[in-house]
């Protein structure tokens, strides 16, 4: 029969493997006021989202069927040839 080693692993907190954790206090002279902090989210989001946005609308834009952007066009141009046949057939013929 085979001896085993004797040795077990140990994981790294058995190992002898210190973690700390250290607060950091920033003087309140470091720290941006609101108005700025809001300013530059406000920048942040736009500089990602308006690309985002460019580049997902044509994707977007090929899902919609084309009689949804299409009908508002289409459905004028019916609208205005079917009051030229109504004019038309409501002239008086002598």
């Amino acid at each position: 029969m085979a001896k085993s080693a004797g040795k077990t692993q140990l994981s790294g907190r058995e190992r002898g493997m210190k973690v700390t954790c250290q607060l950091v206090s920033i003087p309140a002279d470091q720290i941006s006021d609101m108005g700025k902090r809001k300013l530059m989210n406000l920048l942040l989001l736009g500089a990602i989202g308006l690309p985002t946005a460019r580049m997902l609308l044509p994707y977007i834009y090929f899902f919609v069927p084309p009689g949804l952007y299409r009908e508002k066009k289409n459905n004028s141009e019916e609208k205005r040839q079917l009051q030229i046949v109504i004019e038309s057939s409501s002239a008086p013929t002598d």
